[in-house]
C-alpha cells in the first residue's frame, strides 16, 4: 500500500537547491490540481486508491472561489484505519500545517509552515512523544529560509533539539549565489563556526544545469568531483556522468549512465488523451514501465475512475450549486 503523507509534503513544501515549490494548486479561472485541470465549481473530491493490502483515501476540500482549503489523508489495512493526516492551506494554496493522527484520532506530531511575500521562510516540525513501539529522540526540527529581493533563496539553516537537551543544535547551513539571469551558480555549506566545508559551482545552458563541480575538505585535503548532465529534447535527463578526482587532480573514477523515455498514448475520437504508457530506458535497455488510463468521467468531464500502474483510482466529486 502506498502512503501519501510523504508524497504531499514533497510536492507542496520541498525547497530544492537553488529554488522552491510553494503552491499545491494553481489559481487560474479553473482549478489546476497537481497539473490536472478540473472543470466546474468543485466543493469536495473524495478519492480512493485500491491496493492489494488496503485502501488509501484523499479528500480535497475547496471554497467557493476554487481555493484548496484542506486535504484529509487516510490509509486502511485489513479494514482498520492505521493512518490519518490533515493538511491545511492558506488563501494562496500554500500548506500552513500538516498534522498526523494515530488510529484513535489523537494528534501525534505536526509541521507548521510560515510565509512572507509568497516565500516559505520557516518550517517547524514538532515531534510527538515516544510510544512502546517507537522511540522519538527529537523534540523539534526547525528550518529557516532567506531570500533576496528577487525571491531567490540565498540561505537556509536547519537545526534541531533533542528531548533530553536544552540546547538547539545547527544541523545544516547553506548559502546560495545567483547570476544576473537567476541561475544558481554556487552553493556553499558552512560548519557551525561559519567555515566553508563544501562548495558547488554550477554551469547552465538555457537555464538547464549541465555541470556541477564540487569541492570539499576531508582531513585537511581538498577533494573534487564533477557531475555532467545531458538532456533529451523534452528536457528530461538523457545522461549523467560522475567524475571523481584524486589528490593530484587526475580522474580516477568515472561513472556514467544514459536515460531516455518512450511514450505511447491512447486517444478518443475527439483527440482527447485517455491514457499514457511511459517506458524508461537506461543505456538503451528498458528498466521501468509506467502507465495510466481513464476509465470513466462525470457530467463535467472530470475523471471519476482511472487505473494507474494497475491500481484502481476512484473519485466522488461534489459541486457547489450554480
Amino acid at each position: 500500500m502506498k502512503y501519501f503523507p510523504l508524497l504531499i509534503i514533497i510536492c507542496v513544501t520541498t525547497i530544492c537547491s537553488c529554488g522552491q515549490s510553494n503552491s499545491y494548486v494553481e489559481q487560474t479561472d479553473k482549478i489546476i490540481l497537481e497539473d490536472e485541470v478540473l472543470n466546474g465549481r468543485i466543493k469536495t473530491i473524495r478519492e480512493k486508491h485500491f491496493y492489494n493490502n488496503g485502501i488509501d483515501s484523499l479528500t480535497y476540500t475547496f471554497n467557493e472561489s476554487g481555493t484548496l482549503v484542506s486535504i484529509l489523508e487516510e490509509s486502511e489495512s485489513l479494514g482498520a484505519l492505521n493512518k490519518k493526516a490533515i493538511s491545511s492551506f492558506n488563501s494562496e494554496s500554500q500548506i500552513v500545517r500538516y498534522t498526523n493522527y494515530d488510529e484513535n484520532g489523537k494528534e501525534t506530531d505536526y509541521i507548521e509552515y510560515f510565509y512572507k511575500d509568497g516565500n516559505l521562510i520557516k518550517r517547524f516540525y514538532k515531534h510527538g512523544p515516544s510510544t512502546p513501539i517507537i522511540t522519538r529522540y527529537f523534540d523539534y526540527e526547525l528550518d529557516i529560509y532567506k531570500y533576496d529581493d528577487k525571491g531567490n533563496l540565498i540561505e537556509s539553516k536547519s537545526s534541531s533539539k533533542q528531548k533530553k537537551s536544552i540546547m538547539e543544535q545547527l544541523e545544516e547551513h547553506i548559502k546560495y549565489r545567483y547570476d544576473s539571469i537567476g541561475d544558481c551558480i554556487m552553493e556553499e555549506e558552512l560548519d557551525r563556526r561559519g567555515n566553508v566545508i563544501t562548495r558547488k559551482n554550477h554551469k547552465y545552458h538555457n537555464h538547464q544545469l549541465i555541470e556541477t563541480l564540487t569541492w570539499m575538505e576531508f582531513e585537511g585535503t581538498d577533494l573534487y568531483y564533477k557531475d555532467i548532465y545531458e538532456y533529451n529534447i523534452d528536457s528530461t535527463m538523457k545522461s549523467h556522468k560522475n567524475i571523481v578526482y584524486d589528490y593530484g587532480g587526475t580522474e580516477v573514477i568515472v561513472k556514467s549512465w544514459s536515460e531516455s523515455y518512450n511514450y505511447e498514448y491512447d486517444y478518443d475520437e475527439t483527440g482527447k488523451i485517455l491514457g499514457e504508457t511511459k517506458i524508461t530506458l537506461q543505456d538503451n535497455k528498458p528498466v521501468k514501465k509506467e502507465s495510466w488510463r481513464y476509465i470513466d468521467f462525470d457530467k463535467n468531464g472530470n475523471w471519476i475512475k482511472k487505473e494507474v500502474n494497475k491500481v484502481l483510482y476512484t473519485r466522488e466529486i461534489e459541486y457547489y450549486e450554480e
